[in-house]
């Protein structure tokens, strides 16, 4: 079994470890890091992903619209912190998956957080159910809505209105996290707190990965309800990192 799986926080990435552990031999293989990939064959093939605004993040969609995936049975796995929407035929539309599971966990998109410490979820029950049915091999099939797959234009305007606060030390977290090299930073130019200039690209994703785990919580979105940041407690940044740092 091969599980593809794209994560900001490492929610989706825990998932896709707990399922992964419950079939021998299972390969775990970061989204961000398939561009070279056109096509996989399996006999069984799952994909792993966090919910954004009721649909799919941009850059799973490009994904399935790239690469050929062929399997004896698909599946997909949406992980959300709330009301995971019509995710079933958003997917029909774009790949013909056997079943879709949802799996619900805290939350990572900072507007819509309480001023709150964050909370671990066990999400061992749903995965053991999801784990039975795949390889009871039922399927679920969808039918397509009249929903467009996400339109990221809107969070990459967003993105432009992150700042830095002067707690940043320039360690590069931020950049190294991002799934997409969205934007970089310039060690020669400062504004006025002394904090390193970061200048953004257009291929923003709104995942918060990058404001999620920086280590000294230095970057904000502006009026943010929470002073809290999250990374799921079961994966680590080094993690995170691999999973979607980009080299060139």
């Amino acid at each position: 079994m091969t599980i593809f799986y794209f994560t900001a926080t490492g929610n989706s990435l825990d998932a896709a470890k707990q399922l992964g552990a419950k079939f021998p031999n299972a390969q775990l293989r970061s989204i961000p890091q398939e561009r070279d990939t056109i096509g996989a064959s399996e006999d069984a093939i799952g994909v792993v992903f966090p919910v954004f605004a009721a649909n799919i993040p941009a850059i799973v969609t490009r994904f399935l619209r790239r690469v050929n995936l062929k399997a004896n049975y698909k599946f997909a796995v949406a992980v959300h912190g709330g009301d995971p929407g019509p995710i079933g035929g958003v997917l029909a539309r774009i790949s013909d998956f056997d079943n879709v599971f949802d799996v619900e966990t805290w939350s990572n998109y900072l507007p819509f957080n309480p001023d709150i410490p964050p909370v671990a979820t066990d999400i061992s029950g749903d995965i053991e159910q999801i784990a039975e049915t795949i390889r009871a091999r039922k399927t679920q099939k969808f039918k397509p809505d009249g929903g467009e797959p996400f339109d990221a234009a809107p969070w990459r305007l967003q993105a432009l209105d992150y700042r830095w606060r002067k707690d940043c030390t320039a360690c590069g977290t931020c950049m190294r996290v991002c799934p997409v090299a969205n934007y970089t930073i310039s060690e020669d130019e400062r504004d006025e707190n002394g904090v390193p200039l970061f200048k953004f690209s257009a291929r923003c994703e709104g995942c918060m990965a990058c404001l999620q785990n920086c280590p000294a919580a230095a970057l904000h979105m502006p009026n943010e309800p929470t002073r809290y940041r999250y990374r799921n407690p079961n994966v680590t940044l080094s993690e995170i990192i691999a999973a979607n740092e980009q080299k060139f």
